[in-house]
């Protein structure tokens, strides 16, 4: 069964939780991430499990609507990358998205670009990029969350090493339709 459609009301029920239970759901979602035991793979080895789908989506819109302390989730990410698992990228895209509002796309029409050149009416209007206007808060978090022990650093560089493991090859397997690895 799929509860993907219970995330938000799941999200929203957490309001009435205090500040020691969110720090916990935090370190609930890392241990359940990192459990050795669950395959975050289908066993084709070709898409991404689902229940590894709708966690990631869940982390992108928790640590969106709460001030949830981002740097274990953070650290997580890159101590995965350094182990050459590229699977939990996906992690970090859906925060990234959902924090900031950024939505990645492969194709991006004339209209799109040049609208990212005006203010932030034309750039919603685009009809292609997320309404920002509700994540100025969420996306300050974020660069304060990398930026607070130079965590984007080894990000950038490590997901780069993932995209040339990915494309030359390695001994991992790697699922190129999960997080878009082609963006330069």
């Amino acid at each position: 069964l799929r509860y993907d459609n219970m995330i938000l009301p799941i999200v929203n029920a957490l309001k009435y939780v205090g500040l020691m239970s969110l720090d916990v759901l935090s370190y609930c979602i890392i241990e359940a991430l990192s459990d050795p035991d669950k395959a975050k793979q289908k066993e084709d080895d070709t898409n991404i499990a689902w229940w590894f789908q709708v966690l990631a989506t869940f982390c992108g819109h928790i640590y969106k609507k709460y001030n949830i302390e981002l740097d274990s989730l953070l650290q997580y990410i890159v101590n995965q990358l350094k182990a050459n698992k590229s699977t939990d990228l996906l992690i970090l895209k859906e925060v990234i998205h959902r924090m900031s509002g950024i939505e990645i796309s492969e194709e991006v029409t004339d209209s799109q670009l040049e609208a990212v050149c005006g203010g932030t009416v034309l750039f919603a209007e685009a009809g292609f990029f997320s309404p920002i206007r509700h994540a100025e808060r969420s996306n300050q978090r974020l660069q304060e969350a990398l930026g607070k022990n130079d965590m984007w650093i080894p990000l950038c560089l490590l997901a780069s090493q993932q995209r040339q493991s990915i494309v030359f090859g390695g001994e991992e397997r790697h699922i190129i339709n999960g997080p878009n690895l082609n963006q330069n």
